[in-house]
């Protein structure tokens, strides 16, 4: 301000310099112009400087003023600054208020959501535990005094049970195809849905032996019929690259392998079937495809066919069995004796066992070149699987040859130009290790076999005596029997093969007869 105030003093003093010099002019010196027009010139001058001043000293007042004015603004700004803080505060606690209760009645929400499902859980496993029931459970008749066997009861929903008391009060027995074909149509029309259609194929499928359907490919069909058509087929690339549906893919294989195990060939049903559920790009329908490949070319590649139903005869179901083991076309079976019932002097009932023996030419002729003075053995029994049926055998045997009685040696005169043996093996290649040992059990000639009814040395003697006649070397050869006791699984009840024998030479269970 003082600065402003000298130079508006500076400057009025010179506006008066000028103006007294104009009139009066120079010091001492009388203008000659000093009225006139150049004179109110200079007035005019003076005056607007001096107005010019008055303005510059008024905007400098309305400058010093400003700070002020600027200074409550700012302060009235502030104030509106922390109302909006506070305000925004006040919205955002109030949101979170919102949020917390709206995650408060989520929590809720879901909590009963949860309780609901573990409800609905709790009711499938109690379904599924009554669905459990379709798996066919075996119980003991062992208190039943007109059945030797064990009862298969079906049981799958309560009403069922009702049903099978009154078809057991009807007098039908609970094993029967009809039954099984009662439990699947049960199932069928109890869940139209045909909910656990996979559990109740396997537990069908594994009950099946049970119920004497096992060979019937009508009933293998009816089981594909239960699972539901057109939902596994593939519909895309992906779908037919990938395994769709895996488990119940699985379920088919298994259905068709059970079906490849008891030798049953698919039919134009099971195609149609396997079609329809699974599409013709599925694994269970190239299952099928390659037994329809397999089956006819190994159909008749085993000489000696062991048929579908065994004979009920022992006698035949013998002579069936040694045929297959003896491996020869030219062999002879021979009944010795029959299974009859004989009436003792005593007047006791007493049935004499059957007796069927087989002998090969190789056997006879071998038998015919043993020394008298080696001992030979009855050896048994021993087991032997034609299908599901389990039957003994036992074998005349002698000791294990000398290698010079095993390969004799041949004559190399019999031949000049062809040799009658090479020492070429054709099998073995240069990459070829045969680094492992390989333990060998040397054994002796086998010149006989037979099945009897009841494996005692008394029944066993008979056969013997009955081979001598053809072999008449035996009555100047020792004999050692070396049995075992085992039950005779081809006589009904389960006759005793017989005991050990008294150990008159060699070891335990060994008895030497001439």
């Amino acid at each position: 301000m003082m600065s402003y105030t000298r130079g508006l003093s500076s400057l009025l003093a010179g506006v008066w310099t000028r103006t007294a010099s104009a009139v009066t002019g120079p010091v001492g010196v009388p203008s000659r112009h000093s009225t006139g027009p150049h004179a109110a010139t200079v007035v005019v001058v003076a005056c607007r400087s001096v107005f010019i001043g008055r303005a510059a000293l008024q905007k400098h007042r309305l400058s010093r003023a400003q700070p002020d004015t600027d200074s409550s603004s700012a302060g009235s700004r502030v104030t509106s600054d922390d109302e909006a803080h506070q305000r925004l505060q006040q919205q955002q606690y109030e949101k979170q208020q919102q949020q917390e209760e709206k995650s408060q009645q989520e929590e809720e929400q879901q909590q009963q959501t949860q309780n609901q499902q573990q409800q609905q859980e709790h009711q499938e496993l109690a379904m599924k535990q009554q669905q459990k029931q379709y798996y066919w459970s075996k119980e003991s008749t062992e208190g039943r005094a007109d059945t030797d066997t064990s009862a298969t009861s079906l049981a799958i929903y309560e009403h069922h049970f009702a049903e099978a008391a009154a078809a057991a009060a009807a007098g039908h027995s609970g094993r029967t195809k009809a039954a099984f074909t009662s439990v699947i149509e049960s199932f069928c029309r109890d869940d139209p849905r045909r909910r656990g259609h996979v559990d109740f194929v396997y537990a069908a499928l594994r009950c099946m032996r049970d119920y004497g359907v096992h060979r019937d490919i009508a009933v293998y069909n009816r089981l594909l019929d239960i699972i539901p058509k057109g939902v596994f087929v593939p519909r895309n690339v992906i779908q037919r690259t990938f395994n769709h549906y895996p488990r119940q893919q699985q379920c088919g294989i298994a259905v068709l392998e059970q079906m490849e195990n008891y030798g049953l060939m698919p039919d134009k049903e099971t195609r149609s079937l396997l079609i329809q559920i699974y599409g013709q790009l599925s694994h269970p329908y190239r299952k099928y495809r390659r037994i329809l490949y397999w089956f006819p070319r190994m159909k008749h590649m085993n000489p000696y066919p062991v048929p579908v139903t065994l004979p009920s005869d022992p006698v035949t179901l013998a002579s069936l069995a040694l045929t297959r083991m003896a491996d020869d076309l030219d062999a002879k079976v021979t009944v010795y004796q029959s299974s009859y019932n004989d009436v003792t002097e005593d007047g006791r009932d007493v049935t004499k066992p059957y007796i069927v023996g087989i002998q090969t030419p190789d056997q006879q002729e071998l038998l015919s070149r043993h020394r008298p003075e080696r001992p030979v053995y009855v050896e048994g029994p021993s087991r032997l699987w034609l299908r599901d049926t389990n039957v003994s055998y036992y074998v005349l045997r002698g000791d294990p040859l000398a290698p010079h009685e095993k390969n004799p040696p041949v004559d190399p005169e019999r031949s000049l130009y062809y040799p009658l043996q090479l020492d070429l093996d054709l099998t073995l290649d240069l990459a070829d290790d045969f680094s492992f040992d390989v333990q060998e059990v040397e054994e002796g000639p086998v010149f006989a076999m037979c099945m009897v009814g009841r494996g005692d040395q008394a029944t066993l003697g008979h056969w013997l005596s009955g081979l001598q006649l053809s072999n008449p070397v035996l009555g100047r050869t020792p004999i050692i029997f070396r049995l075992e006791s085992t039950p005779s699984d081809l006589v009904p009840g389960g006759g005793s093969h017989g005991g050990r024998g008294n150990d008159s030479e060699g070891g335990p269970g060994e008895e030497r007869t001439k």
